[in-house]
């Protein structure tokens, strides 16, 4: 097969390994195998045996497999340890296939990185489409279909930047190219905004904060560093004005004074006053104001999903009724009711528990989430369906296994059991549906190999990217951070689509020596 004809397949492919990260996990094992097929066909293989046995970053970053084959040492259940191995084959395939073939050229590897831009734009138009079409989305998964909503964000952090590296590097130098490029940015944040993941926003707050610090150390002129730590003061100012203005008005009671409060509504039947609920809605008490036989009464008229009834998430009716009401300010009797609009009665039968979580895109009902979810988790209140608390409780759980197994970890193969047993020995409050994994990628890699291998491979991911001397480039720094950020969050290596994104980028980026980035 002739050089250019063998680039030309070898580009192709990783294209479609793109297309498979955001639409098919289908198309991502059939990417994989036949990159890995076109390597072993190519009469160069010698020499790329040779190449990789002296790229030693390579070597180091490997080991992080390796390391899980040696866990298999101490596993019981040796089905979900070869499944396990199975998911990660891309950080074993991957690193070994690009870093021992000929490295990209700058040309080439901008040529992937704008392949990956339109890829990802096509997700984001079809969430769009998604969005537009329809009225109630209580799933946020739902916009980004066969992804999680974090996984994209990650993603669409990754080619906010890689635009501006395009630009930067002059692959995308025309006047219009430019244009549509900045456009295309602010697609991209505007995107963030519809998936509503806060992790992604997190991770584009850090970065930006990171760049802009740069620039104030590096950038010989005056004003520009001026002009860079008023963007730093106003970045920070934004966030903590956005996270203090949800708190406060979370915390500020607007209830009337509780020592005289009105005993029986306006038709003359009691209130109950529930004082021992500490719930709250937009600074309305959720005990107070409450006419249940009134409640149920009018509820019942107005809804085809009755009182008594569960809404689309599982929940009871009763409940997302009476937190939606309090929520307006309004008494939970016949009153109360007959101000609810028939959007209104849609978002209480959509499991919609405040009226301002109604709206599509708000990155403030994201905080206030999290705000009411901590304050229901202190109150006693459930960690069920909620992801902060959840995690809480995940994290819990990992570290009493670690305590039993802190040298060696529960091996390759016993994480869901050592998690399904733990939960059980901590009689945790989380249901059993919920009893999953740490979703932190650190702590699962030492409750799986033990505290010095787990180390090492929480080591090894940052290893290469040091000894390269990438951390002087810009792309791979963000990438790495975007990446480090999200082992925080989530399980990175421990889903199909999140290893294969990891491995494929960490491949290009990372444990390429040739310099192909400025």
């Amino acid at each position: 097969m002739k050089e250019r004809t063998y680039r030309n397949f070898y580009l192709g492919i990783i294209i479609l390994f793109f297309a498979g990260l955001l639409f098919s996990k289908f198309v991502i094992s059939i990417s994989q195998f036949a990159l890995l097929a076109l390597w072993l066909v190519d009469k160069n293989f010698k020499t790329k045996i040779t190449r990789l046995s002296k790229d030693y970053s390579t070597l180091i970053f490997l080991s992080l497999y390796l390391f899980l084959i040696i866990g298999l040492i101490w596993t019981s259940d040796w089905d979900y340890a070869f499944h396990d191995l199975k998911i990660k084959l891309p950080i074993l395939i991957l690193p070994l296939i690009i870093s021992s073939s000929n490295p990209l050229s700058k040309k080439e590897l901008n040529f992937l990185l704008f392949s990956f831009t339109v890829i990802v734009f096509a997700k984001t138009f079809e969430s769009f489409i998604i969005l537009l079409t329809n009225n109630f989305i209580t799933n946020i998964n739902i916009l980004s279909r066969k992804i999680s909503h974090i996984r994209l964000s990650l993603m669409i952090n990754l080619v906010i930047f890689s635009v501006y590296h395009l630009i930067k590097d002059k692959f995308l130098h025309k006047k219009w190219q430019i244009i549509v490029s900045q456009l295309l940015i602010a697609w991209f944040i505007l995107s963030l905004f519809v998936i509503q993941s806060l992790t992604g926003f997190v991770v584009l707050f850090i970065i930006i904060f990171f760049i802009a610090v740069q620039i104030i150390f590096r950038q010989k002129k005056l004003l520009i560093k001026i002009l860079s730590l008023l963007f730093i003061f106003l970045l920070i100012f934004a966030v903590y004005y956005s996270i203090h203005y949800q708190i406060k008005e979370f915390f500020t009671l607007k209830d009337p004074d509780y020592k005289n409060l009105p005993q029986y509504t306006e038709n003359g039947n009691k209130y109950y006053h529930d004082t021992t609920n500490y719930f709250i809605e937009n600074g309305y008490k959720v005990g107070y104001f409450l006419c249940e036989s009134e409640l149920k009464e009018n509820w019942n008229r107005i809804s085809n999903v009755k009182y008594d009834s569960l809404d689309i998430n599982g929940y009871q009716i009763k409940y997302t009724l009476s937190r939606y009401l309090t929520s307006m300010g309004l008494t939970k009797d016949s009153a109360g009711i007959s101000k609810l609009s028939e959007n209104d009665v849609q978002n209480i039968q959509n499991s919609i528990a405040n009226y301002k979580h109604a709206k599509k895109i708000s990155i403030n009902n994201k905080i206030y989430k999290i705000i009411w979810q901590v304050h229901v988790y202190k109150n006693g209140g459930s960690p069920n369906e909620q992801s902060i608390t959840q995690r809480i409780e995940f994290a819990k759980t990992a570290f009493n296994i670690i305590q039993d197994n802190l040298f060696f970890g529960v091996g390759t193969g016993d994480v869901k059991i050592a998690f399904k047993e733990q939960y059980v020995k901590d009689n945790s409050r989380l249901y059993e549906k919920n009893r999953y994994r740490t979703h932190n990628q650190y702590i699962t890699l030492i409750v799986t190999l033990g505290i010095f291998f787990g180390t090492w491979c929480i080591l090894v991911i940052f290893i290469p990217f040091i000894k390269n001397n990438k951390y002087k480039e810009f792309l791979p720094t963000v990438f790495l951070l975007i990446t480090a950020l999200s082992m925080f969050n989530e399980d990175t290596l421990e889903t199909s689509i999140s290893i294969s994104f990891f491995a494929v980028f960490y491949s290009l980026l990372i444990l390429q020596k040739q310099k192909t980035i400025s």
